[in-house]
């Protein structure tokens, strides 16, 4: 954890006095140490020395240990001292107090990075004395300058132009001033947010009553067209209206022809319902094998009891033969009788048209005989009309 402060606060008090009595906002104070950080981090040496110069200050002497800050130290510059021999003397001073604190490992080489102008730094590889301990990076203080698109022309080493613009850029998160020295600055921090949040609110209105209204005028364009579409499907019924001819008809008549749909409507049986009965009947006889099916509506049919007399009736006509009973007539009479039987508790009047053998004093058993199965045909009608 490194920590760092004013140790002299008096140095900049009158400075901060006149800034809070005239009310102009103060963002920060801040150490230059702090701010020359980004200016080392592409540099692959883990102990590196920079050294630059301020005008105003003196010589600076930032040691960073891993990248990190470890310590940094200002020398005054007098007018009798060049910018060169500060160097070249403090350098020495710095590289023995490094080595007494050990902040360099034993044996490490420290890597020395110097910003200047490019007439010092000619000056400065010549006297800079040479050693195994030190390696010297010679930087050019406009070359930093291009990098950092700062638009300053450098007439001597001093370097304040370069630490202004990393404050002005990347300003640390942390600083020396308090809150009463930085008042002014959070005022001056809300009323510019305040001032951005109203000019897009009102941006922000303009473009929803622009849109509103460019949103009515289209709404109004296209109800335009639909009134015109409407008027002129309006008048296209009308003009096919008065081509239709007159299909006037009484009252009684409508009535007559409403009331016969109703009643067929309420009659009408699907061929489906009216067969359905006969072929479960068929299905419970599988010895009737089905070789032809007729059906129709017949009002000649006779009325049962609880019928409708005035509904045609459901006229089916069968054409079966038996098989499977050999010569046993008696057995193939009684099979077609309980078929029979199983029709009309169905509903239906059963007619036998054709029987399978004459069994009357008249027929001939022995004739039916010598036909075999084939000759044991039969046809029945069928005949129902709905339930009164």
């Amino acid at each position: 954890m490194l920590f760092s402060a004013l140790t002299n606060p008096a140095l900049i008090r009158l400075w901060l006095d006149i800034l809070l009595a005239q009310q102009i906002p103060l963002a920060g104070i801040y150490s230059v140490p702090q701010i020359s950080a980004p200016l080392v981090k592409d540099h692959p040496s883990d102990y590196l020395l920079l050294i630059s110069w301020e005008k105003f200050s003196g010589l600076r002497q930032t040691y960073f240990s891993k990248h990190r800050l470890q310590i940094s130290r200002l020398t005054p510059i007098n007018n009798d001292t060049t910018f060169q021999q500060a160097v070249v003397r403090e350098l020495t001073r710095t590289y023995q107090y490094l080595k007494s604190l050990s902040l360099l490992p034993s044996g490490q080489t420290l890597d020395v990075r110097l910003m200047g102008h490019s007439h010092d730094m000619i000056e400065l590889q010549l006297d800079l004395p040479r050693s195994e301990d030190m390696r010297y990076d010679f930087v050019d203080i406009a070359n930093i300058a291009r990098q950092l698109k700062i638009d300053y022309r450098f007439t001597d080493s001093d370097a304040s132009q370069i630490f202004l613009h990393q404050l002005a850029a990347r300003s640390p998160k942390t600083h020396y001033a308090n809150a009463n020295h930085t008042h002014y600055f959070t005022l001056w921090t809300l009323k510019r947010a305040l001032n951005l949040a109203s000019v897009m609110l009102l941006a922000g209105a303009l473009l929803w009553g622009a849109a509103n209204l460019w949103q009515s005028r289209d709404n109004a364009s296209e109800a335009a067209s639909l009134k015109e579409q409407t008027q002129r499907t309006l008048n296209e019924t009308q003009k096919i209206t008065r081509t239709f001819p007159n299909t006037y008809a009484p009252a009684v008549d409508m009535k007559a022809g409403v009331s016969v749909t109703r009643k067929l409507k309420q009659y009408g049986s699907a061929p489906d319902d009216i067969l359905r009965p006969v072929s479960m009947a068929l299905d419970r006889s599988p010895q009737i094998e089905l070789d032809h099916l007729a059906w129709q509506m017949s009002a000649a049919e006779p009325v049962a009891a609880n019928t409708l007399a005035d509904v045609p009736a459901q006229a089916i006509t069968i054409k079966a033969h038996l098989s499977g009973f050999a010569n046993d007539y008696r057995a193939a009479l009684n099979y077609l009788e309980r078929f029979q039987q199983d029709l009309s508790t169905r509903g239906y009047q059963v007619t036998v048209l054709t029987k399978p053998f004459d069994v009357s004093a008249a027929g001939s058993i022995t004739d039916q005989r010598m036909a075999g199965e084939s000759a044991l045909e039969f046809s029945l009608k069928l005949s129902r009309r709905p339930q009164s």
